[in-house]
Formats: C-alpha cells, sequence, structure tokens
C-alpha cells in the first residue's frame, strides 16, 4: 500500500479507538484531578503554580493540565468531557504513528510498519488509556516520539542537527508531562535492548556539539518548572516531592509478579503475542530479521521487569510494553501474511489462525447478544444494523481464513473493535454499574440562589466526583479555629453526617442550619443568619 493510503487507514483507526463518544465513558479519579486543576487555571489564573481546590497541585508537572485548559477554553465550556479529552486522544494518536515510522526504520518494510500501528492502536489497554485524559498519554507519547528520532540518530552516520533539536524537545516534553516516569519506563528499557543487541552507536563522540545542543534543550524544557516552582514554593515543593518518591512505596502496592498477565492488555492480539514469547518456535520458522525480534523482546521483558520492581502497580503503568508489544505482533503477523502467500504455512501457525477465528467469532456473537438482550430489549434499527455488521464481519473472518487472506483476515480483527467502540459507547448508560447517580448541579438548580453564596466543606476532604460536578472550588474550613466565616452568612457548607453536631457545639449560635439536599454520604447544609428568611 502507498504510504498516504497507510496513514489515512491509521487515521481513521485512531478516531474510532480515541475520539468517537469521547464523553461515554465515565470520568475517573486521575482526569479528574487534571480536570479539576485546568478548571482552576482559568479562575486562579497562575498557570504555572496551579490549584486543585484552592490548594497548590505540585504533584504532577503542568503541562497536560494547560493543554486540557485551552480544549475547554476553545469550546467555551470546561465541563465538556469530550473536549477535555480531546489533547489525550491527538497524543495518543501521535504515538500510534510515531511508532509506525519506528517500525519502517525497524523493520525496513512498510506494511510491518503499519501493521504494527494498527495493532497498537486497538489494543485494549491503549484504547484506554488513549479515552483518559491521564498524564500517562501524553508523557509516554513525547518519548515515543523521541525514541524514534533517536534511532535515526543512532543509524544515521551523518545525523542532521534538526534531529538532536527534536530529540532534546520530544525529551523536554516527555519530563515537562510527568517528570521521569516515561525515562524510567520506555526509554531506560529501550536504551538497554538496543546497546545489547545493537551495542553502542558510532556517531557518539563524533557527535559531541550536537549531543551537547540535545541535552542543553533538555534540561531547559525539563527544569524550568521544577525551579520555578523551587524558588516560589520551597517547602511546599520539597513537601510535595517527598510524598510523591515516598508513594512509590507504600501507594497501590502490589506483588513482585503482579505484571505478569501482561499479554492480556493487548486484547484480541495477546494470542499473537505468546507464539512470538516461545523463543525456539520463532528462531527457528518465524522471523527473517533476528536482530529486530532479539531487540524487541529485550526491550519489552526490560520493561516489565523494571516496572515489577517498583511496588506501587496499577494497570496503566504497563502502557509503555505496550509498544514492543505491538512491534513483536506486527512482525508475526507479517510473517502469516508472507507464509500464506507462498503457502508455507505450519501447523503451529494454523493452530494460532483457528483459534483466532474462533474467539474472535464467538466475541462478536457474544457482543450481538448481550446487545441485544441488554441494551436493546426491542428491535430497533440500532439492532439490525449492529446484527448485520456483526454477521458481515463475522463471515469475511471465516471467509479469508478459508482463503488465507490474511491481511484482510486481521484488519477485520481491528474491525471487530471498531463496532464494538461504535455500538456500546454510546450506551454505556443502560448497563446498572454505569448509571450515574444525581449530578449536584441538577440538584443546585432547585436552589437557585446558592449560586450566589461562597461554598465551604468540613472534616474530611470532599470526594473529588463532587469537587467536579460543583464547578466550582470548595475549600476546607477550620471552623474551631475560625469563627470569621460565620460573619459573612449565608453560606453553603458540605459534610458528612458525623459532624454536624460538631458544628452546632463548636460555632457561635445566632444561625441556623437548613439541610438543602443529600449527595451520598454528604450534606449540603445552608448557614444563614436568624433574620434571613431564605427563599427558595
Amino acid at each position: 500500500m502507498k504510504e498516504g493510503f497507510n496513514l489515512l487507514i491509521l487515521l481513521v483507526i485512531c478516531v474510532c479507538s480515541f475520539f468517537i463518544y469521547g464523553d461515554a465513558i465515565p470520568i475517573n479519579l486521575m482526569e479528574l484531578r487534571n480536570c479539576i486543576t485546568a478548571r482552576e487555571l482559568l479562575t486562579v489564573e497562575d498557570w504555572l503554580l496551579p490549584t486543585m481546590n484552592g490548594e497548590y497541585r505540585l504533584a504532577k508537572p503542568p503541562f497536560p493540565t494547560w493543554l486540557t485548559a485551552m480544549a475547554g477554553m476553545t469550546v467555551g465550556d470546561m465541563h465538556n468531557l469530550a473536549a477535555l479529552r480531546f489533547p489525550a486522544a491527538v497524543m495518543a494518536s501521535l504515538m500510534v504513528f510515531f511508532i509506525y515510522f519506528f517500525g519502517k526504520m525497524l523493520f525496513q518494510n512498510r506494511q510491518t510498519a503499519f501493521v504494527s500501528a494498527v495493532v497498537f492502536a486497538t489494543s485494549y489497554l491503549v484504547i484506554s488509556v488513549g479515552r483518559a485524559n491521564s498524564w500517562d498519554v501524553y508523557c509516554h507519547s513525547f518519548m515515543m516520539g523521541a525514541i524514534t528520532v533517536l534511532w535515526r540518530i543512532f543509524r544515521e552516520r551523518k545525523a542532521d542537527w534538526w534531529l538532536f533539536v527534536t530529540g532534546g524537545g520530544l525529551l523536554g516534553l516527555s519530563f515537562f508531562s510527568k517528570g521521569p516516569i516515561a525515562f524510567y519506563s520506555l526509554l531506560l528499557p529501550f536504551l538497554g535492548a538496543y546497546m545489547f543487541v545493537f551495542s553502542c552507536p558510532k556517531n557518539m563522540r563524533s557527535k559531541v556539539y550536537q549531543w551537547l545542543i540535545l541535552l542543553s534543550i533538555f534540561m531547559i524544557i525539563s527544569a524550568f518548572w521544577p525551579l520555578y516552582v523551587y524558588f516560589n514554593l520551597p517547602a511546599e515543593g520539597m513537601q510535595t516531592a517527598q510524598t510523591e518518591v515516598a508513594a512509590w512505596s507504600n501507594r497501590n502496592t502490589r506483588p513482585i509478579w503482579y505484571y505478569l498477565t501482561f499479554p492480556l492488555e493487548m486484547g484480541i492480539w495477546v494470542f499473537g503475542l505468546l507464539v512470538m514469547l516461545w523463543v525456539p518456535y520463532v528462531q527457528k520458522y518465524v522471523v527473517k530479521q533476528w536482530a529486530a525480534y532479539r531487540f524487541l523482546l529485550i526491550w519489552l521483558l526490560g520493561a516489565v521487569v523494571l516496572l515489577s520492581l517498583v511496588p506501587e502497580k496499577k494497570e496503566r503503568y504497563l502502557f509503555p510494553a505496550l509498544v514492543p508489544m505491538a512491534l513483536l505482533v506486527g512482525q508475526y503477523v507479517q510473517y502469516l501474511i508472507d507464509a500464506a502467500k507462498n503457502k508455507a504455512l505450519r501447523r503451529m501457525d494454523a493452530v494460532f489462525l483457528g483459534v483466532s477465528v474462533v474467539v474472535w467469532g464467538l466475541l462478536m456473537l457474544v457482543a450481538m447478544g448481550v446487545f441485544a438482550f441488554l441494551v436493546e430489549k426491542a428491535v430497533t434499527l440500532q439492532l439490525l444494523l449492529f446484527l448485520v455488521l456483526g454477521l458481515f464481519v463475522i463471515s469475511c473472518l471465516i471467509y479469508t481464513y478459508w482463503k488465507k487472506k490474511l491481511f484482510i483476515f486481521f484488519m477485520n480483527g481491528v474491525l471487530i473493535v471498531a463496532l464494538l467502540l461504535c455500538f456500546y459507547l454510546p450506551n454505556l448508560q443502560k448497563f446498572s454499574s454505569f448509571q450515574s447517580k444525581e449530578p449536584l448541579v441538577e440538584a443546585v438548580a432547585e436552589f437557585p440562589k446558592l449560586k450566589a453564596y461562597d461554598w465551604y466543606h468540613i472534616g474530611k476532604d470532599i470526594p473529588f466526583g463532587l469537587l467536579w460536578d460543583s464547578q466550582r472550588a470548595i475549600p476546607k474550613w477550620d471552623y474551631k479555629a475560625d469563627c470569621k466565616l460565620l460573619q459573612e452568612l449565608p453560606i453553603v457548607l458540605f459534610c458528612t453526617e458525623e459532624v454536624i453536631d460538631l458544628v452546632m457545639i463548636n460555632c457561635v449560635v445566632d444561625f441556623r442550619i437548613q439541610q438543602v439536599f443529600m449527595f451520598g454520604e454528604w450534606r449540603v447544609l445552608l448557614l444563614e443568619d436568624e433574620d434571613i428568611i431564605y427563599d427558595r
């Protein structure tokens, strides 16, 4: 296929994987922190020292938050989830294209690079991370761009100056997105695998000045914000740094073998990855580019080992390991395509293809059944369209398997992912686990005058979801030490039931409490002067 057609298909796949129905999935905890901080950037108007609920938010560099705030400003709505997630979707798409260009250089084969990028874009964890506006997709996307540039620098004896400038800029933006995370989990295993397989680049000594430029650009971009925080908020900055470092060992701790299930993060491509992990078979039959395979395998295992050594573990932390995984699967898929053309498929390949067609077909059938019985309980145009398209994909899957048209066969797997996203995402609210509670903003609409009052909370920290729905900051009130706030009545007070009596005991008695409504365990109280009559 021509280059332009490859890029166009990749763009369409990225739209399905990361962009369509961008607001369908409920906002998660990490996104809440980012989006709340982005919202306060526009009210506090201090973009270098961001806040979250009125308190400094220095745990993560602010670059992703800047992009989120700009996206909200563009549409004029800081609660439009699709818009706020748009920058993350763009970064996920950029990472797909970076993998395509990296694969072209690694394999010297455009189709293998294309298949690898498609596998990456349609993997379960990649779709999950690309649809959530967390910091991970930013730092790893920039780092993948830097790795693509570094590969060219390593392999070309006469690497141009602009490559070093671009590489330094991408490394700096990766650090400016989430600190050293991508350097540890993506760059370090890449460099280790490269040195082990290809040895040290020969142009290191002859390009001293260019490397100094790369490092200088990286240092300028990555260091200016930490230095700004250090000189303006030294105590807060040091405390935040200590808290974040301590979190690596005492927060979300998991056993060292937690990531051994890493192949499952590939979704429908898991079987291809399992085959590529069977080294004797791959060495004997599959790969022609043994050096490239060894490099990718060491990169993958190095990433998993490094991530496993850190006590703090989460599913999305495996995201950088998906890069070598996708490239390995792309290498195997290309081997199958070539072997089918030459009628050289082996028994193991036939087993893999048979398992794939059965599992993918069953996945589509189950998805159609669930959609019919739980989503569309009556015959509708949407249901009929999904059933027709699903049966068409299954028919194509069986036909291309039978005729050994394997490129089209694997693209049918991509169509299965696309269909599931297109039909399930807009219907998530029909599943009980995705039914959201009455949002705070709707409840407050019953009491319109509440919007004009200042809002505070007491007791334990207010949940991020409640803070997000409030569409404003709700600072904490130390009611024991500060009674001056009672002179500014009426105010809106958020608290849990166990601290309501404490408010009555510790505060002045010349006011009354009116409970406006409940939000889960939280009570929303209106504190008024005795002579104020609240007009609902």
